[in-house]
């Protein structure tokens, strides 16, 4: 017998009234437990959307309308902007225009951040008022203040240039502040060195201090620049190379004297060109504080052993490498030596050093390099002869700060490899745990596996190791027998 059966029709009927009446208690005590704190999460879309829909700002949401913005997604994630009785979209838009949006990456900012439109509230405008203006209306706010206080005769005449106008305001606008410029006399000096338009324009949109140059100094500038330069080719090539070293003003007389120097002591004027424009900084330098410290570089190399006729090779190799060596003192140099013969370096290790990491040396002091040796010492598990050869042959553990060692040292062993295999080829942590990595999976490929062989395969430069790699390859693809030659059969 089917349970309906027993019960018959009106028993089943009366089941269901039964059931439907407890579905309905159930929802209404399930709605007052919900009613007092928030709707459930659809309903709450719902009726949040159908509140904004009176209190929103018409004029906010007509002008997001326009410009194509999902008003959807602002009233689901920051609705609360729309309700902001004072915004500034037109004022955003502009800003972004000026900067090179267009329309749709206009649209994309102000959905994904709608507060740029919003006002400031009190507390937070009091915070910023005093000191700045938020990022974005910082922008606006700079833009119409320089629009008023700029420099109407400069900005015309960098427009006739073709100079970015916006890229000057945004990093180096007080430059247009300046009520005098010599727009058209820089012009004039770049033309003459064979500069044409769009060099010209490069030069002062990267370098707008160069427009408040007067014309005396820049006359004097060239002067000293043409000493080292074989044509004005090369002149306005290193300008437009880095601009700011030429157009930097400082004391041209010393200047003057230290080009001279460099010249006296055999530096070529290719090098001392690249110096202008690399390592400006040295010519700042006060020419006897360069002086001094050339001087304390070749009574080391002399007190080391060196000879007179190599010691002019030795130290102009040096410059050539790394020319911040000057601004080191005569002392860090001596302590820095002293350092080095108690660790038990001879002399002539000494020099090699040196010269194998172009005087870095020197820009350490003993302590760090103590603490990297030590690290190096324990971490690969050798004494004090044996660390002393790793040096040798890979000097830049007395360079690499502790935390590097530790990660580079780290990375290796991760890969497989053990710290025998590193203690045999200590130049691989020369090399960064992602390029390390890189390696290893390139050796994969080819079957080769790093940790059974040895790391000469994975070390050197990166023309180094392809050239290495391209002849695994050629070894791997070597056929078993070769075709051409002769077969000796027995007859």
């Amino acid at each position: 017998m089917e349970p309906g059966e027993a019960f018959g029709s009106e028993g089943l009927a009366a089941c269901e009234v039964e059931v439907s009446s407890a579905q309905a208690r159930l929802c209404s005590r399930r709605a007052a437990r919900w009613a007092p704190t928030r709707a459930p999460p659809l309903a709450r879309c719902a009726l949040t959307t159908r509140s904004q829909a009176e209190k929103e700002n018409k004029r906010t949401v007509e002008k997001l309308c326009e410009l194509a913005v999902d008003i959807r997604k602002i009233r689901r994630f920051k609705g609360w902007v729309l309700l902001e009785e004072e915004t500034y979209v037109e004022e955003v838009v502009s800003v972004l225009r000026q900067l090179g949006a267009d329309a749709a990456a206009v649209a994309s900012i102000l959905e994904r951040c709608p507060e740029a439109m919003r006002r400031l509230c009190s507390r937070r405008a009091a915070r910023w008022a005093p000191t700045r203006a938020p990022p974005l209306a910082r922008c606006a706010l700079t833009t119409r203040s320089q629009a008023e206080k700029e420099n109407k005769r400069t900005v015309e005449k960098l427009c006739e240039l073709a100079v970015d106008i916006r890229k000057i305001r945004r990093f180096k606008g007080w430059v247009l502040l300046e009520e005098e410029t010599y727009v058209e006399e820089v012009v004039s000096v770049l033309r003459q060195l064979g500069a044409d338009a769009a060099v010209v324009a490069s030069i002062l949109e990267r370098c707008p201090e160069a427009m408040v140059c007067s014309p005396a100094a820049l006359a004097t500038q060239r002067e000293l620049w043409q000493l080292v330069c074989r044509s004005e080719q090369e002149l306005v090539t290193l300008i437009e190379r880095c601009p700011k070293a030429f157009f930097t003003i400082g004391d041209q007389e010393n200047l003057r004297l230290n080009v001279q120097f460099f010249q006296e002591l055999g530096l070529r004027n290719l090098v001392i060109s690249r110096f202008l424009t690399t390592a400006p900084s040295i010519f700042h330098n006060p020419v006897e504080n360069n002086k001094q410290m050339a001087r304390a570089l070749q009574e080391s190399f002399l007190s080391r052993g060196g000879s007179e006729a190599n010691m002019r090779v030795w130290l102009l190799k040096l410059l050539s490498q790394n020319p911040f060596i000057l601004f080191n003192s005569p002392a860090a140099v001596r302590e820095t030596l002293e350092f080095l013969q108690e660790q038990g370096f001879t002399d002539l290790e000494t020099l090699q050093l040196l010269s194998t990491l172009k005087g870095s040396l020197f820009h350490l002091c003993p302590r760090d390099i103590q603490n990297s040796i030590s690290f190096a010492q324990n971490a690969l598990e050798c004494t004090d002869p044996d660390l002393k050869q790793l040096v040798l042959k890979c000097p830049a553990l007395l360079y690499y700060s502790v935390p590097v060692l530790e990660e580079r040292i780290q990375g290796l062993v991760k890969e497989g490899i053990s710290i025998a295999q590193i203690r045999e080829t200590p130049m691989v942590l020369e090399l960064t745990p992602q390029i390390v990595q890189y390696r290893i999976r390139k050796l994969n490929l080819l079957g080769y596996r790093i940790k059974d062989g040895h790391l000469a395969d994975l070390n050197g430069t990166k023309k180094e190791f392809e050239a290495n790699l391209g002849k695994i390859q050629a070894k791997r693809e070597r056929p078993l027998f070769n075709p051409v030659a002769p077969l000796n059969v027995e007859e």
